[in-house]
């Protein structure tokens, strides 16, 4: 029997850019729909996107696998929640470790000393494991995995960032100290990224 072909949701942005996430048929998907962003400069929204092995290095792709948010809401999450991700990566056994980090063009980016045993897992096996979410309820939140790629260029420039979105203006000490520091520390970019999201906030705030 033919697999029949995605519906097509259009979502705009700032031109020349626009995106577009093809959502298959909740029957082939175990009943949960399946988001796929395709960027494209084009208007056509039947446009595909390039393959693995064609695409640059830093372009990312996002994946919704499940959840009640869209695409727009696990980004403003993202974007807008200061506290740790949980990253796992893979060994002799799992292992989960708390990082600061920031989220853009779809890619979650953190910096760390290069001899740190994350960079180690992470360049043994690349693929690993996220879950963002504060601790205090209402509980929401999104979860997912992705691919790690070490780059040692970078590393000055993301604990920069990292500096000011967690740190700010206050406790300058422990900003000097960190940002002296730079020289030996690498930026991890977590790629194509697969999420789901939960949000119990309602079912949390209702009235018995």
């Amino acid at each position: 029997m033919p697999r029949p072909q995605p519906d097509v949701a259009y979502i705009e942005r700032k031109p020349p850019i626009r995106f577009y996430y093809a959502v298959t048929t909740p029957a082939f998907r175990g009943g949960s729909c399946h988001y796929e962003r395709v960027n494209s400069s084009s208007e056509n929204p039947d446009a595909a996107a390039a393959p693995d092995d064609e695409r640059p290095q830093s372009e990312s792709r996002l994946t919704i696998t499940s959840g009640p948010w869209s695409a727009t809401r696990i980004a403003q999450f993202l974007t807008d929640t200061v506290i740790p991700i949980r990253l796992a990566t893979a060994g002799s056994w799992p292992l989960v470790q708390s990082m600061w980090f920031r989220y853009h063009a779809d890619t979650l980016w953190c910096a760390t000393r290069a001899d740190a045993l994350v960079v180690r897992r992470l360049q043994a096996q690349p693929r690993c494991g996220f879950e963002i979410a504060p601790d205090d309820p209402p509980y929401a939140g999104v979860r997912g995995h992705g691919t790690a790629q070490i780059l040692s260029d970078q590393g000055h420039e993301v604990l920069t960032e990292l500096v000011d979105r967690y740190l700010g203006p206050e406790n300058q000490s422990l900003r000097d100290w960190l940002l002296s520091r730079t020289a030996d520390e690498v930026a991890i970019a977590i790629r194509d990224l697969a999420v789901s999201s939960w949000d119990f906030s309602q079912r949390m705030s209702a009235e018995p």
